[in-house]
This record gives C-alpha cells, structure tokens and sequence, in this order.
C-alpha cells in the first residue's frame, strides 16, 4: 500500500472525472517516505509557464523537507490508479522561512493566526476537472480540524491575479490582499535570478 503515494507519473490518457481521483492526507511519516517524488512532482510543475521555476531537485528536496519536518504541517495528495497528480502541502505560517514573514511584519495577528498554503498544484493534464477543488478541500478540512488558525494564506505572482491562477483561488474563497514582496528566483531560460512580484491570498476559517 505504500507506493501508492510514491508514484509519479504521467497517464497515457487524460479524460477523468473527478470522482475517480482519491484524495489523501499523509503522515508525517508518509511524508518523509515520499519526499523524492513530491520534490520531483513540483520540479517538473513550476518548469512551466507562468512559472519557469529553475531549481534543482535537491532544492526542492530541501524545500519540502522544511514542511515536513514539522509534525503540526498538512501534506495533502490527489492520487489516479496509483500516480500522484496533485499535491498541496503548508505548515503554520509562523514556522515560515524570514521572507514570508518579514511580509507580515506590520500585521503580527496574521503572522501568529493563518495557516500556509505553501504550495498546491496539479499536473497539467488534470486540470480543469475539480481536481484543484478536492485537493484544497481537504487540506483546508485538516487546517480546521486543528482549531488553531482564523484562516489560510497563499502567495502567487502578481502577474497571475486576473487571471487563471487568480480565478482559482476566488473560487475557493480567497481574496487578494493589499501583502507583497518580491521573490528572486531563475527562470528556466535565464542565466541569473530576478525579481517576481508575489501577492498573498487570504481566507478565513471562522464561520
């Protein structure tokens, strides 16, 4: 049954309804266990636009192990006959690296109250089918189910708010806040890191 997690891949068809998807939420110890292919999973998905993320595989390793390595973390998997096509992961956003919350600097009940959304994405292929839906559904269950946090945050380029990215997250609640910060990265036809504006989404938990 554990490789059902650890599998990564790409179908060779791509017509699905949501229903034959399984979402599932891991351990910490399934977490570690499957941090290769969650690390690979995110390398291969932010290569493309809008994104053209360059980073190694160790990096991601080492991202994801930040998330990981914390028990109060959400790893959160949308699974189809065994291959992981979705991922959502984040931890309390006070457990976040400096840049995220030197952004919350002025706003110290946000940094203490909201939970992280440090990253959801679903293959490409699978888009558009209430994928993205059901993985965010369940990890903002899990978030609630702690009964620490008021809400969730996630950040995404600036270049992304009116468009699909944007009109995702305000289906599922979101709204896009007055926070930002530039973020340094390379993109896969660069030869040096530049800056992308990023901008924080926010929900609230409480009804």
């Amino acid at each position: 049954m554990k490789k059902i997690f650890c599998l990564v891949g790409v179908l060779l068809f791509s017509v699905i309804s949501a229903q034959e998807v399984r979402i599932h939420t891991l351990s910490q110890e399934k977490g570690l266990e499957c941090l290769k292919g969650v690390s690979y999973f995110y390398n291969m998905y932010y290569r493309d636009p809008p994104y053209y993320y360059d980073a190694s595989e160790e990096a991601w390793d080492r991202y994801i192990h930040s998330f990981i390595d914390y028990s109060g973390s959400v790893l959160c998997v949308a699974t189809l006959d065994q291959t992981v096509i979705g991922v959502a992961i984040g931890t309390p956003l006070a457990k976040t690296t400096q840049k995220y919350n030197a952004a919350f600097k002025d706003l110290p009940e946000d940094l203490n109250t909201l939970f992280f959304l440090g990253e959801l994405a679903v293959q490409p292929e699978y888009q558009h089918l209430g994928v993205g839906q059901q993985l965010y559904a369940e990890f903002e269950r899990q978030v609630a189910e702690k009964n620490q946090f008021s809400g969730i945050c996630v950040w995404s380029m600036e270049s992304e708010v009116d468009r699909a990215l944007g009109h995702f997250w305000r289906d599922v609640g979101f709204t896009c806040s007055e926070v930002r910060f530039e973020e340094l990265w390379k993109d896969t036809f660069g030869t040096e890191k530049v800056p992308h504006s990023m901008v924080c989404w926010k929900k609230s938990l409480q009804n």
